[in-house]
């Protein structure tokens, strides 16, 4: 990016609301995460028995993102990201998303 191109981007930064710009950092940072970076799958095959769709949910889950921003990032509705993570939970053994990160660590799926 050259100068003129970055003072353009930090004044059209300056002209957003605060919501604006937490969508805007939400996005950048989903599309920052590579397959590998958050959920290793690699790790002896699937871990925990997970489809590869319930490890790309877990990976986004595990950072941070919504349901809604899940929905988005794989393009399908916030109701079947609830339907991958009532699998995932079941497939953990836990109930609620922070048992389901905790999971992740203390296996060393991160």
């Amino acid at each position: 990016m050259g100068d003129e191109e970055f003072t353009a981007a930090w004044e059209a930064g300056h002209d957003l609301s605060f919501d604006q710009v937490v969508a805007e950092a939400s996005a950048v940072r989903l599309q920052a995460i590579g397959p590998a970076d958050v959920v290793r799958a690699e790790v002896s095959g699937l871990p925990a028995g997970l489809s590869p769709r319930e490890v790309e949910v877990l990976r986004l889950l595990v950072a941070g993102a919504s349901n809604r921003e899940i929905a988005e990032q794989l393009f399908v509705s916030p109701r079947t990201v609830q339907t991958h993570l009532t699998n995932i939970f079941g497939k953990l053994g836990v109930g609620t998303r922070t048992a389901a990160i905790a999971y992740t660590y203390q296996h060393k799926l991160v």
